[in-house]
């Protein structure tokens, strides 16, 4: 598909999860549309956004970037949107910025830095830290500090006509809001789309539209509860004829993961491409308990009450994060930023 240089992006707010399913129905089924996906803050709020590609910006609509350090992130400039317009809102945005449009803040999560750090989370401190508030960043500065066992971090795709039903699980069980919905197309083809036969083995003919849910957000803390809590959404995902993406914690036994994933498909191409010696996907994906306290060692305990000391966990993750390569490569980009700024401004 050839990329034009700009997206025509139009915000339809919506009312419910019943009217934002709809609208996203609808809109699958207009060729015009290049790109959707919505945004949902809450039972009562959210906005559809529909957009396609133009040549011409058309100069009745302002451009918007979500790139720079000082443009706003594109969750938090959508909602603001909707809260001083009735109606659907139009803007134009460069293609680059549309396709990285949440990067910066990956989608919502970079707000929870702030909570944990007890930081005033405004545009300053936003455009301030801006660095350490990229997608990849954050992603490996969460796993470097061991606290991806305090947040809920899921993707999952169900069947279109049970989404309503697993919206509503959400909103009873988790408040975990926003969310983020794409529409995803099957195809009996599937060299030709990655969600082929995506449904799960006992209803894998079934070609319906699919619905990605991305739940993110702050999870009990108390660990019987965050596992408790991780298995219930698996259930329920199950129970719903869907899949979750595997980047996320998982908490299935071996039998429920390969109850789902096509394992015979699975175990050939490990066989056809000489892979079979290397640690399987279940063994990869799976979340590891820590043992019982009780069978730790001593050192190994104070090992932990150390690191429960607040903050030091996400210190020595900010730390190892940014002593990375790619951290020091976007510091000095940074630095050359700072450098034109100045330089202009003389």
């Amino acid at each position: 598909m050839e990329a034009r240089p700009f997206v025509e992006l139009t915000y339809h707010p919506v009312t419910s999860t019943e009217d934002a399913l709809a609208k996203l129905q609808d809109a699958t089924k207009d060729s015009a549309i290049d790109y959707l996906d919505a945004i949902i803050y809450d039972e009562q709020r959210g906005v559809i956004c529909l957009g396609h590609f133009t040549d011409s910006p058309n100069p009745l609509y302002p451009i918007t970037r979500f790139g720079r350090p000082t443009d706003e992130w594109f969750y938090i400039h959508a909602e603001r949107l909707l809260r001083s317009h009735n109606g659907p809102v139009t803007e134009i945005v460069p293609v680059v910025d549309y396709l990285f449009r949440y990067d910066r803040g990956g989608f919502w999560v970079g707000s929870f830095p702030f909570k944990y750090f007890h930081t005033p989370f405004n545009r300053f401190t936003r455009w301030f830290l801006d660095d350490f508030l990229h997608a990849d960043f954050m992603y490996r500065a969460l796993h470097l500090a061991g606290l991806s066992d305090q947040y809920i971090i899921q993707d999952v795709g169900v069947p279109i006509h049970n989404a309503k039903e697993f919206l509503a699980y959400l909103d009873l069980q988790l408040k975990c809001y926003p969310l983020w919905l794409c529409p995803l197309c099957q195809v009996s083809n599937p060299l030709q789309s990655t969600f082929s036969n995506f449904a799960v083995k006992r209803s894998v003919d079934a070609l319906e539209m699919m619905l990605n849910i991305g739940v993110w957000g702050i999870g009990p803390k108390v660990h019987k509860d965050f596992v408790d809590v991780n298995r219930n959404f698996e259930k329920m995902v199950y129970a719903m004829d869907g899949k979750k993406w595997l980047y996320g914690h998982n908490y299935y036994t071996e039998e429920e993961f390969w109850n789902i994933y096509d394992r015979e498909r699975y175990e050939a191409l490990r066989v056809k491409y000489h892979a079979s010696y290397l640690a399987d996907v279940f063994d990869k994906a799976r979340y590891r308990q820590s043992p019982d306290k009780g069978s730790r060692t001593a050192i190994a305990r104070i090992h932990d009450w150390v690191w429960s000391i607040w903050p030091l966990r996400g210190l020595y993750g900010l730390f190892q994060a940014a002593v990375g390569a790619e951290y020091l490569v976007s510091r000095r980009l940074s630095i050359v930023r700072l450098e034109r700024w100045v330089r202009f401004w003389k």
